[in-house]
This record gives C-alpha cells, structure tokens and sequence, in this order.
C-alpha cells in the first residue's frame, strides 16, 4: 500500500489490460486468406502483415515490460524500502 492507502496493484492490472486489449486489436489488421483451397500459398502471401504483426507484438511487449519495471522502481521507492544509497 503506499502512503495514500491505494494500491498500487490496481494500476498494474488496468495497465495490463490495456495492453492486452492493443495486442487483441494488432490481430483486426491481419484478414484471412480468400482462398482456402490453395492455403499455403495464400498464407504466404499474406507474410507482411505477419511481419508487421510481429515486430508491433515485440514493441508492446517491450513496451509493457519496462512499464512494469518502472512501477515496481516507483512503488518500491514511494513506500520507503529503497534510499539513495541503497539500489532497488
């Protein structure tokens, strides 16, 4: 709890959330393939949005792993345990 009496938990889950919810949209942009009988070669026709689907999966992911480092740096610090002489 920090010194407001609010946890800090409930921001990481609405973040979490948030995130999750920008990774579920990242898949709207990838349509299928028109044509099923030959799947293969349409799906590898289709390889740049793959691409781009993958390299924006990995900034968010990113993204989201140095959110989370910096509200654990934020909460550990605002509720006494870490000093300025003393890491995190």
């Amino acid at each position: 709890m920090s010194r407001l009496g609010r946890d800090p938990a409930r921001l990481v889950s609405f973040s979490d959330a948030v995130f999750a919810i920008s990774v579920t949209l990242l898949v709207l942009g990838i349509n299928p393939p028109g044509d099923f009988s030959h799947l293969l070669s349409a799906l590898v026709k289709l390889w740049p949005s793959y691409l781009g689907y993958a390299m924006s999966f990995l900034l968010i992911a990113q993204v989201w792993v140095n959110h989370h480092v910096s509200l654990i740096t934020s909460a550990a610090s605002t509720d006494g345990s870490c000093s300025s002489t003393r890491s995190c």
